[in-house]
C-alpha cells in the first residue's frame, strides 16, 4: 500500500520510504555531513544510510545491515538504477524539489560487479566501503 507523502519501493515486501525532518536529521548524523553534500556522489554507505533511514518509521526493527540486505534484494530484482531514482525521489519529494535529482546511475541498470567497478573505480571507495 502506498502511502502519502512517502515513496513505494518493491523490495523485500512493499516499503514507503518517508524522509521527515527526523529521518533527514538522523541520515546526516550517521554520515556525518548535510544532505545537501550528497548531489550526484551518494555511495552505497549514503544510499543505504538514507534508505535506512527513510524505512525505520514503518519498521522500527529494521538496522543498517537489514537495510543492506533489502537493497540487494531491490538491486537483484528491479537493478541499482530502480533504487537509486527511488532514493533520489524520496529525497527530492522531502526537500521539495518539484523534479527529481539526476543520479550517474539513474535509469541503468548495473550488476553487481559493474557497480564495484564504477564505485572503487571512479569514487575510489575501498572495497571494504563497497562491501
Amino acid at each position: 500500500m502506498e502511502i502519502k507523502q512517502s515513496v513505494f519501493i518493491k523490495a523485500d515486501k512493499g516499503r514507503n520510504i518517508r524522509l521527515t525532518t527526523n529521518a533527514l536529521a538522523k541520515a546526516e548524523e550517521i554520515i556525518g555531513k548535510p544532505i545537501s553534500n550528497f548531489g550526484d556522489n551518494m555511495g552505497f554507505r549514503e544510499i543505504r544510510t538514507v534508505l535506512y533511514c527513510g524505512l525505520y518509521w514503518e519498521d522500527k526493527e529494521l538496522t543498517e545491515e537489514k537495510t543492506g540486505d533489502i537493497m540487494d534484494i531491490i538491486i537483484e530484482n528491479n537493478g541499482f538504477g530502480y533504487l537509486g531514482e527511488k532514493v533520489q525521489e524520496a529525497l527530492s519529494h522531502a526537500l521539495g524539489k518539484t523534479e527529481v535529482l539526476e543520479v550517474k546511475t539513474s535509469g541503468t541498470e548495473m550488476s553487481m560487479d559493474e557497480a564495484y567497478q564504477y564505485y572503487t573505480g571512479m569514487i575510489g571507495l575501498s572495497p571494504q566501503e563497497f562491501f
